[in-house]
């Protein structure tokens, strides 16, 4: 009887599972958003914590937050990672295309390295095209300095 009531437990706790949202990093928090929606998930992260103002050079603690985004992607149940990196307009349109096509390919290459299968990685740099914010604002211009990596 004893064997029956776990075996059932179990099950539950399994199918309890299934679907649910895991939990975010608690690292990851620290520096990034997780918005949950029927896309999948999308992890929002300002690129001033990963690049140098020169917005190409990796910054010394950058590894550490990649790290943290490697674990949060490993933490998912997905089928696809799509890493799109935005500026804000303050580049010329060709240059800001250039710089967010590189960090989308850092964040992307370093989610490979790390063992996400090429076929279910894309990356993108779309520049300025696609603000969130008023680049009138200091606020605004930071939200716009953004990488976003959709698990769907």
């Amino acid at each position: 009887m004893k064997a029956k009531i776990y075996a059932l437990l179990c099950v539950l706790a399994f199918l309890g599972g299934c679907g649910a949202q895991t939990e975010v990093d608690v690292e990851f928090q620290r520096f990034a958003d997780a918005v949950y929606s029927v896309d999948g998930l999308r992890l929002v992260l300002n690129s001033n914590f990963l690049f140098e103002s020169d917005r190409k050079t990796l910054k010394q603690g950058a590894v550490k937050i990649l790290r943290s985004i490697h674990r949060q992607v490993q933490a998912e149940y997905f089928s696809h990672v799509s890493v799109v990196a935005h500026c804000d307009d303050a580049l010329t349109e060709k240059t800001a295309l250039d710089v967010t096509q590189y960090q989308a390919q850092v964040v992307a290459g370093y989610l490979w390295f790390r063992g996400i299968a090429a076929s279910e990685l894309e990356f993108d740099g779309v520049g300025f095209k696609e603000p969130i914010a008023s680049i009138q604002t200091p606020q605004g211009v930071y939200l716009n300095q953004r990488i976003e990596i959709l698990l769907t």
